[in-house]
């Protein structure tokens, strides 16, 4: 089985931020350029956003999902191996702070079985510190976290810590319904574990440049 480079994708940021609308477009662009024989788009759904995207529905009562998704088959093969997998409010799924085995080995196979993730959060204390160590792509919306939320959790917390306070000082000028205008667009800063390079989206950057941030 070929290696590519897999991704474990945070969307960090309050309710109403555009998480969720990023996160939709991340998987149709997933289901249509990178979805192979036997691959499905697995989901953790609570609030059915992913309905009509996601092939399998977890639900928060299937406490062996993880296990489903990495077991071979009698032929000793993958069937799920491509997959994507999407946890939205993933806290409500997960709701111990100690990462459970069969998930922790989930992540360990996803470059074998070219599994790729997606995880929402609304605050970065939320995640588990194994899953942050595995972690390869940060988008970060504005949050009402502090600083420490993210150096508690987040290995690459600086870099997090900077776009978030970015994203935090461009949107604080606009009303809620200016912010809710700019759907589906709304801005964020992508982060990737192997750089300090802020990404900015959706955002101008005349108006970046005229930012006083602290």
């Amino acid at each position: 089985m070929a290696f590519r480079n897999n991704f474990v994708w945070a969307f960090i940021g309050k309710s109403g931020a555009g998480k969720t609308v990023t996160a939709k477009q991340v998987a149709k662009d997933w289901k249509r350029t990178r979805k192979r024989k036997g691959g499905k788009i697995f989901a953790f759904d609570p609030h059915d956003a992913f309905y009509g995207i996601a092939d399998v529905k977890i639900d928060a009562k299937d406490e062996d999902w993880a296990s489903i998704i990495i077991q071979k088959d009698k032929r000793g093969h993958y069937p799920f191996a491509n997959s994507l997998i999407i946890l939205d409010d993933y806290r409500t799924l997960l709701k111990s702070d100690k990462m459970p085995p069969d998930f922790l080995d989930l992540l360990a196979l996803r470059r074998r079985l070219n599994l790729d993730i997606i995880y929402m959060v609304h605050n970065p204390k939320l995640i588990l510190e194994r899953l942050s160590y595995f972690s390869t792509h940060f988008s970060v919306f504005r949050t009402e976290s502090h600083a420490n939320d993210f150096a508690d959790k987040i290995q690459k917390f600086l870099t997090c810590q900077q776009a978030s306070s970015l994203v935090n000082a461009y949107v604080r000028p606009m009303e809620e319904k200016e912010y809710n205008s700019l759907y589906p667009n709304f801005p964020y800063v992508f982060v990737k574990s192997d750089s300090d390079q802020l990404f900015p989206m959706n955002m101008e950057e005349e108006q970046i440049n005229q930012l006083q941030l602290t």
